[in-house]
């Protein structure tokens, strides 16, 4: 109780300092809020379409007995997209750097440019060195994946959020990612769907070819030896090409299944992402927070007067 008290009455020795120090914080984060570029914030809103339950169904009860022969390549029915992946691509981010861009003056301007990532700093401009093509695209990279996140919600709903120093530029560039993530998908499926098109007209015309040979096979056979013919090694062999006629026929089957389906998906035309929400022009910044920023100001010079109260306390005492 002696030392609370101690305490609490140094505060109030002290009460000006005090007042200062959380001042000085305050103001420190006043600065940073007027001093910091604005940024806006425009997001999208989407959900992967799932693959229809009548073709899908029909997938898997014989995409099983496919595999098991060896006749399916692993993976050429399922779509294993992820859409972060897309996102945080390289790829899309050189994209986002060659498009030029309208910004809310009506001027039409590329992300280097705006950022002035093409005109030298200080310290290069006195040493000479102006920036190169490749360092501009790194570090405009950069500053893209910075600006740049995803939210994925357990029900499958994905929002992908862009900050920006212009609010036009901000929801231009979340409109473009969800332009670029459907034709990505949709490309990707299509080279799919064709491969595995292409796969199973292969493996259905050798099919073929490897049954017509069993019958051929075994007509040539039963012309030889009659059915009346019941030595025990022309019955052996007659089984044995009566299986692998068997044997074929099943495989051709299967396989003619196979590619019928393979054309319908290929064929077939379905939305591969629905979205929910395109980006809006934000009317107001969203960054910096500035309550967020002058409430953690205010206990960041609490805690910091507080100390130094504790440290005057212990001085005094000692």
């Amino acid at each position: 109780m002696i030392k609370e008290f101690n305490f609490i009455k140094t505060i109030r020795n002290e009460i000006r300092l005090f007042i200062k120090i959380i001042s000085s914080i305050v103001l420190l984060g006043i600065i940073y809020i007027v001093f910091t570029t604005a940024q806006y914030e425009s997001y999208i809103s989407l959900y992967p379409n799932q693959q229809d339950s009548d073709t899908s169904s029909i997938f898997e009860n014989i995409s099983g007995i496919v595999k098991q022969m060896g006749l399916l390549q692993s993976g050429s029915l399922q779509n294993n997209i992820d859409i972060s992946d897309v996102i945080f691509s390289r790829r899309l981010h050189k994209d986002l750097l060659s498009q030029t861009w309208i910004d809310q003056n009506g001027k039409r301007v590329k992300l280097t440019e705006f950022w002035g990532l093409d005109r030298p700093g200080l310290i290069s401009s006195i040493l000479g060195n102006n920036p190169t093509e490749n360092h501009i695209r790194e570090v405009g990279i950069l500053e893209i994946s910075d600006r740049l996140w995803v939210e994925e919600n357990p029900t499958g709903l994905r929002k992908i959020y862009v900050k920006f120093e212009d609010p036009n530029i901000s929801a231009q560039i979340a409109n473009y990612i969800g332009d670029y993530l459907y034709n990505f998908i949709s490309n990707e499926l299509i080279f799919q769907a064709k491969n595995n098109r292409m796969f199973l007209e292969e493996r259905t015309e050798s099919a073929q070819n490897s049954l017509q040979y069993s019958e051929n096979e075994l007509k040539k056979f039963q012309e030889q030896y009659t059915l009346a013919i019941d030595a025990p090694d022309v019955v052996l062999q007659r089984t044995r090409l009566s299986r692998k006629v068997n044997m074929d026929q099943e495989i051709y089957f299967v396989l003619v299944q196979q590619l019928e389906l393979a054309k319908i998906e290929e064929l077939k035309h379905r939305p591969i992402v629905n979205f929910i929400d395109r980006g809006d022009v934000p009317i107001d910044p969203k960054y910096p927070r500035k309550i967020l920023v002058l409430f953690s100001s205010f206990l960041c010079g609490v805690l910091i007067a507080s100390l130094f109260a504790i440290y005057r306390e212990e001085t005094y005492s000692n």
